[in-house]
């Protein structure tokens, strides 16, 4: 490839010479020098400017957001397919230029090359290697000022630009579904596509694009309350393929992730709070060096193990660490799962602590303002899809560590919480619900402790989740068998909230194949639904009510 870059002659050799080099450079992991070639060649094809700064390149998105605004998705869908060859072989090395300053830290180059393929698509014409850049300013609008409505209805725009061309776009495919439309559709909706990015991308050789939108499938799956045994299923047919290609900035985090699902399972590993077993071995990820996206995703899934084992201390220590790599952290999963534990861990510890000591009032004030930021997501940003049942869950949690609260108040927010993860078919919040309900009424009401932890084990089983449910009945072995009896009475003949039980049959999922994503069935009118949705066609969200933050009331 050097060779032949090198004795290129005229812009019809050194083009393709220049993204071939480009390529292979990326594929040994070499990105700067990748990013050097196509900066060279994007000069040369008059595109890209001489000299750049940070302050030019969001000036540039701040002015490109703002004439994109002015502008419809059915303006965007109508303009028309670009016929030149030097402007497609721009978009093209743009296109490249962007996935390699994104694996190599470059936020600066990023940006510049996604509003630069987005002027030359205005310009002069849309086509399959610009159909990715409205999305990925969308993104950018999103990070960099905090318009997540915005980001949405650009996500929207690459959408139908897939449909129109009828080109599936790997990189379009997993920007949209993995940073854009998990903040207001639900997750299940997501899964299908990714999986379909998978296959695609491998059929047609875009192999990075493929192993991250398997990586993004099999988070969502776990995050979606699907089944753990067949996840692991999914993980293992496919991790082969992966690993013969060597990557491991996409190999780590799907090690990480099996490992971790293993452990609670309740699989090979020696210890469940380490992530040694038959995927990986802790030790070899010290040794060996990683990127920041391969060390947040190691912290993240040990810190979720480390939660759901009760280790409060070690989920604190690997949260810390994965708010130091959040820079490489900027999709849905990894976002979300960042707000929801700054929250969770620190109320776990203040509910573990002695209610008067300073260490618990500081992880109490730390869960008050990481609640008011995932509220601020929910309520102000409209994200509310994914996000509103682990906030009333968080709610319920904070009520719990006000000694003089009224047990029945907490019980009621608690409930709340529990039935709306129920209802969404998310088998494992509800567990956690039940599991943090359990744990504050054992110093209130045994009876009532034991009813939300037999329940919460009845979930984690369900879930496939047997390493944590050995882990409580062991904990909790006392208050499981001395209060069993009156617990069960009481569950039969009554639920928490004082109405007959109603159980929505959640069917399971095999992942791969036919239609096997999680579904509820609930008859119509049974309940008001806690969602709204958006339809492919709506350009706005409906405005939501005003919350009460802790603290301070808010008036809207």
């Amino acid at each position: 490839a050097k060779e032949a870059f090198r004795h290129a002659r005229g812009s019809q050799e050194r083009i393709p010479a220049s993204y071939t080099l480009a390529q292979v450079l990326g594929s040994q992991q070499k990105h700067k020098q990748a990013i050097e070639v196509e900066v060279q060649e994007l000069r040369a094809l008059r595109v890209f400017p001489r000299n750049f700064h940070s302050i030019q390149g969001l000036t540039l998105l701040l002015q490109m957001k703002n004439r994109l605004r002015k502008i419809s998705v059915a303006d965007v869908l109508a303009l028309p397919e670009c016929k030149d060859e030097r402007i497609i072989a721009a978009m093209n090395m743009l296109l490249l230029l962007s996935k390699h300053s994104t694996y190599d830290g470059d936020d600066i180059l990023q940006l510049l090359a996604a509003v630069i393929n987005c002027k030359l698509a205005l310009k002069y014409g849309v086509h399959k290697y610009s159909i990715s850049t409205f999305s990925q300013i969308g993104v950018l609008v999103s990070v960099m000022f905090g318009d997540a409505k915005e980001a949405y209805r650009l996500g929207l725009m690459s959408s139908g630009l897939m449909d129109r061309l009828g080109i599936h776009d790997s990189m379009t495919s997993v920007v949209v579904h993995k940073y854009v439309n998990p903040w207001y559709r639900p997750l299940t909706e997501s899964l299908e596509p990714l999986l379909q990015t998978y296959y695609t991308g491998m059929k047609q050789g875009s192999v990075e694009m493929a192993f991250v939108s398997f990586n993004i499938y099999l988070i969502h799956c776990f995050m979606a309350g699907l089944s753990l045994g067949p996840l692991l299923s999914d993980a293992k047919a496919h991790f082969d393929t992966i690993e013969e290609y060597g990557m491991d900035s996409i190999l780590t985090p799907l090690r990480a992730l099996r490992q971790a699902v293993l452990n609670l399972a309740g699989g090979d590993a020696p210890n469940p709070l380490q992530l040694t077993g038959s995927a990986m071995q802790e030790q070899d990820f010290f040794s060996s060096p990683n990127n920041s996206f391969a060390k947040y995703h190691f912290y993240m899934w040990k810190m979720k193990v480390c939660y759901y084992y009760g280790d409060w201390k070690g989920a604190e220590e690997n949260r810390l660490l994965t708010w130091k790599n959040r820079k490489a952290a900027l999709a849905f999963c990894e976002v979300s799962t960042q707000m929801y534990y700054n929250a969770l861990i620190p109320l776990a510890m203040a509910s573990s602590s002695s209610g008067g000591t300073a260490a618990a009032a500081g992880h109490k004030r730390r869960a008050r303002a990481a609640i008011n930021a995932l509220r601020k997501a929910v309520t102000k940003e409209h994200k509310a899809i994914n996000l509103v049942h682990k906030l009333h869950l968080l709610d319920a949690d904070f009520l719990a560590l006000n000694k003089r609260r009224d047990p029945r108040s907490v019980q009621q927010a608690f409930d709340r919480a529990i039935t709306m993860a129920s209802r969404a078919g998310l088998r494992h919040d509800a567990a956690l619900g039940n599991l943090r309900a359990g744990e504050y009424f054992r110093t209130k009401d045994l009876n009532w402790s034991c009813h939300y932890l037999t329940r919460s084990i009845e979930l984690f089983r369900d879930w496939g989740a047997h390493g944590v449910v050995h882990h409580l009945q062991t904990k909790y072995a006392q208050v499981l068998s001395s209060h069993s009896e009156s617990t069960l009475t009481m569950m039969s003949s009554t639920t928490s909230s004082g109405t007959s039980e109603r159980r929505a049959s959640v069917k399971s999922s095999n992942h791969l194949g036919r239609k096997r994503h999680s579904t509820l069935r609930v008859k119509r009118g049974e309940f008001d639904a806690p969602y709204t949705f958006l339809d492919a066609n709506q350009e706005s969200l409906p405005e939501m009510g005003g919350e009460i933050f802790y603290g301070k009331r808010s008036e809207k």
